[in-house]
């Protein structure tokens, strides 16, 4: 998986995995659904087409079905980066 593909995903998982968490604000989830979108951009922009990012989409809702209880894949703090 590209860097660019690993962020989406990522970002995304956390995203799927922490929708329902009361420890972060609104303020936060609507950051992350900001880097999501500029993650998917860059997917763009490195060749990514419609089916390659909804394989990526698949994959993280194959991965979120398998998780049994909330965790962080990525520390709220990283996501700017």
């Amino acid at each position: 998986m590209t860097p660019e593909a690993t962020k989406y995903y990522d970002l995304c998982l956390w995203f799927a995995i922490n929708q329902d968490s009361k420890v972060y604000t609104t303020d936060q989830f609507e950051a992350v659904l900001q880097e999501i979108g500029k993650a998917e951009e860059k997917l763009r922009d490195v060749g990514t087409n419609e089916d390659q990012i909804q394989e990526l989409i698949d994959q993280v809702a194959k991965a979120y079905q398998k998780t049994e209880k909330p965790l962080s894949l990525i520390p709220i703090e990283e996501i700017k980066k």
